[in-house]
């Protein structure tokens, strides 16, 4: 009998997305995955599906009792992104370890166990091996009249309400504290192996009463609940949000249509509720979408959203903001699209960090006096350090000054290359990665789209700050 897959990952990476001496590192470790099982290694059942932390350390699938020969795990995605080639899909995995039962304690009697509680209706108890306890109790649905009941929970204040259930389909619990009811949504999961969901809740000083019961028409399984103090205040779960455009967006003269794409990403347990990302039209401007929505975000999921802006060449902020409440306080996290109107004598302009760019295994900086307040460095020394410009439209074939803005401490050299053809090599010189500098080549384009390549592949080239064509 088979229960569950230790997984160990080699230690290779960080576990969250940073820059480390310019460079872009994120974590190589599994995200979202599915167990599988199968008597012949042919014929497979899945077993169970999640997200894994990006934690170090040994991390645990429960799959629950499996008479089965083969045991098979498919990783479905990592947490890195491709902002960080190095990491992006390169799994590594030491060694995984399948784990024959659990730690029984039949005798244990803990006063926040279900099977403990005060039992109404046809709740009833049933063997659970997972569970804490090695029992649930079963029968929830139908409302009020089939519940479990803790009477004497003993603590004051706004606390943590940790609940374990367990459940097969998508459903709902009623959690009611001294008589006030808050419906909380359960997910779909196994019937016999718990998970958690954490929810507020107001207690008085002494005794209180909690029930859990269903309106569904079947409610989830109770392994137990726990309290523990609410986290402080300021808490906010750690989250990613990735918004594009990325950069300064300079802008031509008439009407403009920018388009903006974002992604809300939970990185921890602490489910958000009532989650709604959207961007707010800054003025003279407007925005074309709804917001996008969810009523729970879990651990690994990813709201998306995309919307277009509208409006004159005039500079403008535009704030993407998630709002959201975790354990019934109202958060908030937000990025900014800065758009400018591009100098009269520039017919292109473009940030090396736009996130239009192709960066290859180069990273991106911050840099006070740049333009954005960013830069690219670590350009050169390797055929993968490179900045590529996509998309440099002119509207008319010719020869253009190319302007590129750059910092650099000591003489170094870029090799530019146009459209794929000759590289022409750029030699510059300066004291200070601080120090913005501009020079400036010819560059021939063609009608149209053009690419624009910095690169150089034997040794160092200067940090990037912007190109534009004049």
């Amino acid at each position: 009998m088979k229960h569950g897959l230790a997984v160990n990952q080699r230690e290779w990476s960080p576990t969250y997305a940073r820059v480390s001496f310019g460079r872009p590192e994120d974590s190589a470790r599994i995200k979202d995955y599915k167990v599988s099982v199968s008597d012949d290694g042919v014929r497979w059942q899945v077993a169970r599906t999640g997200a894994m932390p990006s934690a170090r350390g040994t991390q645990f699938i429960d799959i629950g009792q499996q008479n089965t020969r083969y045991i098979k795990l498919d990783v479905l995605n990592t947490w890195g992104g491709p902002q960080a080639p190095r990491y992006f899909g390169e799994l590594q995995i030491d060694e995984i370890k399948v784990g024959n039962g659990y730690p029984l304690s039949q005798r244990a009697k803990t006063p926040l166990e279900a099977e403990n509680a005060s039992l109404k209706g046809v709740a009833r108890r049933q063997i659970c091996v997972a569970c804490s306890g090695v029992s649930q109790v079963i029968g929830l649905g139908g409302g009020a009249r089939n519940s479990v009941t803790y009477n004497t929970v003993q603590a004051a204040g706004d606390q943590r309400l940790e609940l374990h259930t367990t459940s097969a389909e998508a459903t709902s619990l009623t959690v009611t504290v001294n008589g006030v009811a808050t419906e909380v949504a359960i997910p779909a999961d196994r019937p016999d192996v718990p998970s958690d969901t954490a929810v507020s809740v107001p207690l008085k000083a002494g005794e209180n009463t909690i029930s859990l019961s269903s309106n569904a028409s079947r409610g989830p399984g109770i392994d137990r609940i726990s309290i523990a103090p609410l986290p402080p205040a300021q808490y906010t779960p750690t989250t990613t949000m990735t918004v594009e455009p990325h950069g300064v967006q300079w802008v031509g003269p008439g009407q403009q249509a920018i388009k903006v794409t974002a992604k809300l990403r939970l990185d921890v347990d602490d489910q958000l509720n009532n989650v709604e990302l959207t961007p707010t039209a800054p003025e003279g401007w407007s925005v074309q979408g709804p917001p996008a929505t969810v009523q729970t975000l879990r651990l690994g999921q990813i709201l998306s959203g995309e919307w277009t802006l509208t409006g004159p060449a005039q500079a403008a902020t535009a704030p993407v903001t998630a709002k959201f409440h975790v354990l019934n306080r109202a958060k908030q996290v937000t990025t900014t699209v800065d758009i400018k109107p591009r100098p009269t004598d520039r017919v292109f302009m473009r940030e090396a960090e736009d996130s239009r760019n192709d960066f290859g295994s180069t990273g991106l900086t911050g840099c006070g006096p740049c333009s954005g307040g960013e830069k690219v460095r670590n350009i050169g020394g390797s055929p993968d350090a490179f900045v590529q410009f996509d998309d440099v439209t002119v509207d008319t074939a010719g020869q253009y000054k190319l302007y590129i803005d750059f910092t650099v401490n000591g003489p170094r050299s870029y090799f530019v290359s146009v459209n794929g053809g000759q590289p022409t090599e750029v030699k510059v010189d300066g004291v200070g990665n601080n120090t913005p500098y501009v020079t400036t080549i010819p560059v021939t384009l063609n009608a149209g789209a053009n690419s624009i390549k910095f690169f150089n592949d034997q040794s160092g080239a200067p940090d990037l700050d912007r190109i534009s064509l004049g």
